[in-house]
């Protein structure tokens, strides 16, 4: 059976902890990182506390996943008003080794059960890690996918339910955010150390607020402080992350509540869990990064202090962090000497590591002796992975894309390299930019490239010259 890949991206953003999601790529916005995949390992509420198992197999993970939905996607409709995970179903999909769909399962909130052959046939699936939303049995559902010697997690299958959790709030519960014009989640390169701070110290003071209910009142004037100051220092950033502080922090918020819902815990133990499922040591490098935590700590906040938050919360406009200090008077606070000390260390060492990651991007820059690559994907439906999302100077680059596309009669194959994405405004076309600075033929009109990053298999192209600069051009089929 072929493998569809739908529109879903995985990316885990460039940051020392990060977490993150999916949705459709924008022109010159990045897409979302991983929900649950690498925040989850210390800090996730497991079902049972159980140890780490050899990977798991579709049919083995689908069983273990469906235990937790059944007990907790039915009420979640008390974290959230008006979703109803009860029509939700998630797909779990096995890719054999060749590549295709080898098997295939569902499990909702009262079932496990595997597809039959001609539904399978008929799955649109994402890349191994990544996950899209289909309809399946009529029901709408995600589709998350495993290769044949990796799956999403060797464990309880508590990963895996919390990408799922996470990843319905997307698809179907947040149409009614106003959209910021413009709006993204790509990081400025150099990354700034002091927007950081500042977010830092914000979520410091929300946790301390969560911790020491007694004293909430003067951590969250001092939170208010903090937020104030990124705001009015770093006017484009609160701008451009206001979506993705909204969006983020609300399916977070309801991720985690998913872990507890449903379960008959005193309050004091049912805070303590969520609590414990909130990261205490993370430096975030990306604001895209705090945008996760902030709302979970936020949202966690508001229902203490405003039970009916929620009440048409998506409509407003305002992010959860927004909502929850919007009565409160600012006291201003020096920053935590240890804090500033280890995001500036943690930065510059990101900065340092990025540098050597942009190199051929850079160079080509200002070097129109490089050719490069351009791979056209306006018509491609696709999951990718990608380590971050940077902007250099006015250029959108994703760092370390991984993906595999059919193009020009053969295989582009990128394995974790630096990409310039491109939008035409005029025509709408998207674009990929590789700088060919590796070595690579062009036969007949065909360009190879054999190297640890970029495998080229004989793919069509037309050569043109642009700017003094050698391009090949070809457009992705899928």
């Amino acid at each position: 059976m072929p493998v569809h890949r739908a529109v879903a991206a995985t990316v885990l953003v460039l940051a020392v902890a990060v977490s993150g999601c999916s949705q459709q790529r924008e022109p010159a916005a990045a897409p979302d990182p991983s929900p649950a995949s690498a925040a989850a390992a210390p800090n996730t509420p497991t079902a049972d506390g159980a140890q780490p198992e050899a990977t798991l197999t579709a049919a083995d993970l689908i069983g273990k996943v469906q235990g937790l939905i059944a007990r907790h996607w039915p009420h979640l409709h008390s974290a959230w008003p008006d979703v109803d995970y009860t029509r939700h179903a998630l797909v779990l999909a096995q890719l054999g080794d060749d590549g295709t769909v080898a098997d295939a399962w569902l499990a909702d909130t009262t079932q496990t059960r595997r597809l039959t052959p001609s539904e399978t046939a008929a799955l649109t699936v994402p890349e191994p890690g990544g996950y899209a939303a289909a309809t399946v049995d009529g029901r709408p559902s995600v589709v998350m996918t495993m290769d044949s010697e990796d799956g999403p997690e060797t464990g309880d299958g508590s990963i895996t339910y919390r990408i799922a959790t996470h990843e319905l709030v997307h698809f179907y519960y947040q149409d009614q955010i106003p959209q910021t014009e413009p709006s993204g989640r790509t990081q400025g390169y150099p990354i700034d150390a002091t927007p950081r701070l500042y977010r830092a110290m914000l979520y410091r003071n929300l946790i301390a607020a969560y911790d020491d209910p007694a004293n909430a009142d003067v951590s969250l004037r001092r939170a208010k402080y903090w937020h104030e100051k990124w705001q009015a220092e770093y006017p484009d950033e609160a701008r451009d992350f206001r979506d993705p502080d909204i969006a983020e922090g609300t399916a977070r918020y309801i991720e985690i509540l998913g872990t507890v819902v449903g379960d008959s815990v005193p309050g004091a133990q049912r805070d303590k869990r969520l609590g414990e499922a909130i990261p205490r040591d993370e430096t975030f490098t990306s604001a895209e990064g705090e945008s996760y935590e902030l709302g979970l700590v936020a949202g966690l906040l508001l229902d203490r202090t405003t039970p009916t938050w929620k009440d048409g919360f998506l409509t407003r406009g305002t992010t959860l962090v927004d909502e929850l200090l919007a009565g409160f008077s600012a006291l201003p606070q020096e920053p935590d000497p240890q804090v500033q000390a280890e995001i500036t260390r943690i930065v510059a060492e990101v900065n340092e590591q990025a540098a050597t990651e942009l190199a051929d991007i850079l160079r080509a820059r200002t070097d129109t002796t490089v050719p490069m690559l351009k791979v056209v994907i306006s018509d491609v439906e696709g999951s990718f992975q990608s380590t971050g999302q940077l902007m250099v100077g006015e250029d959108d680059v994703a760092t370390g894309m991984v993906v595999r596309y059919d193009a020009g009669g053969g295989t582009i194959d990128l394995r974790g390299l630096p990409v310039q994405n491109d939008y035409d405004d005029t025509t709408g076309e998207m674009s990929l930019l590789i700088p060919l600075t590796m070595a690579h033929t062009v036969t007949a009109g065909k360009l190879s490239v054999d190297a640890d990053t970029l495998a080229v298999e004989d793919v069509a192209v037309s050569t043109s010259q642009q700017d003094g600069r050698t391009v090949h051009t070809v457009t992705a089929t899928g």
